[in-house]
């Protein structure tokens, strides 16, 4: 059998060295694949990054959703859509605007705010509280979009804590607007018209919040 001369002075035989051969291909291998998984998670990382500037931007330039924020954030103001015209917002127009109509004594399919009177001019509507309805729509719509790439992976709890405190305004907003009856008005909208995402989002972030805790503001 032949030997050769390895390092160290060592005599190995051309099997060892073979082997030898195959582990340090074996490590190689197993390094190149841990740079590469931290490649990916770096890659990861940064569309997630990416994902969650998106929707923060889209949040914050959506004009429908920042009036319903100001609507959250104030019990009395001046609200203005892109060039519509002013709403002299109260809080009472909230229980108002947001009200369940419905459209069967059955009580299952519910009016929309589309038509502000009906053909025998019935007001359901004022045109104020069909434009609060609209920006509630779209605030709690964005929610469901929210949660649909939460359900997908693409970010996770920790990541939203941007929203975090409009999801405690909104699920608090009887106590912090010290009208009981808004919160329920803000319970049933919910329930009737759907947006699971938001309730979704509500649980998913219920371990961390408490009946006490204080509300940041966004940066």
């Amino acid at each position: 059998m032949d030997f050769l001369l390895a390092v160290g002075g060592t005599w190995l035989s051309h099997d060892a060295i073979d082997l030898l051969i195959k582990g340090m291909g074996a490590i190689g291998a197993l390094v190149a694949f841990v740079l590469g998984l931290g490649q990916y998670r770096k890659g990861q990382h940064w569309k997630r990054a990416e994902t969650i500037l998106g929707l923060i931007d889209g949040f914050r330039r959506d004009p429908y959703i920042q009036a319903a924020c100001l609507m959250l954030d104030w019990d009395e103001r001046l609200i203005r859509i892109k060039d519509g015209p002013q709403i002299d917002f109260q809080n009472s127009m909230l229980k108002r605007g947001l009200r369940i109509l419905w459209m069967n004594e059955d009580k299952n399919i519910p009016l929309d705010a589309a038509p502000v009177t009906d053909k025998e001019g019935i007001n359901y509507f004022t045109a104020e509280e069909v434009v609060i309805r609209d920006c509630f729509d779209v605030f709690f719509d964005y929610f469901d979009k929210i949660n649909a790439f939460r359900n997908s992976a693409l970010v996770q709890v920790p990541d939203l804590s941007y929203f975090k405190y409009w999801i405690n305004l909104a699920s608090n907003v009887g106590e912090q607007k010290n009208d009981p009856d808004i919160k329920n008005v803000f319970d049933n909208y919910i329930e009737v018209y759907g947006f699971r995402g938001f309730k979704e989002l509500q649980a998913a972030f219920a371990e961390s919040i408490s009946a006490n805790s204080s509300f940041n503001y966004p940066p």
